[in-house]
């Protein structure tokens, strides 16, 4: 639950209601499939982790580094979800 509310919570941070539309509708479709893949407490600590740096870069207006920290948190994701799926 808390993990969905942080990924809603950054698209609300961009005020773009358009983001926030398809991040809702994406998250709705991955909801399962996240909880399932994050069910290790490796893949839950490494998602914690990635937020944490999301909200790292966020403090410190890094837009590069928050972007960085995004694509790796998308590529991480996959890999711990993949064989859930």
């Amino acid at each position: 639950k808390l993990n969905q509310e942080f990924h809603s919570r950054l698209a609300e941070l961009s005020k773009n209601t358009t983001l926030q539309d398809m991040q809702a509708n994406i998250q709705a479709r991955l909801k399962r499939i996240r909880y399932i893949g994050n069910q290790k407490p490796e893949s839950w600590a490494g998602a914690v982790a990635d937020h944490e740096e999301m909200v790292a870069a966020l403090k410190d207006r890094d837009g590069k580094r928050l972007g960085d920290a995004m694509s790796d948190h998308l590529g991480r994701t996959w890999e711990r979800v993949k064989d859930s799926i």
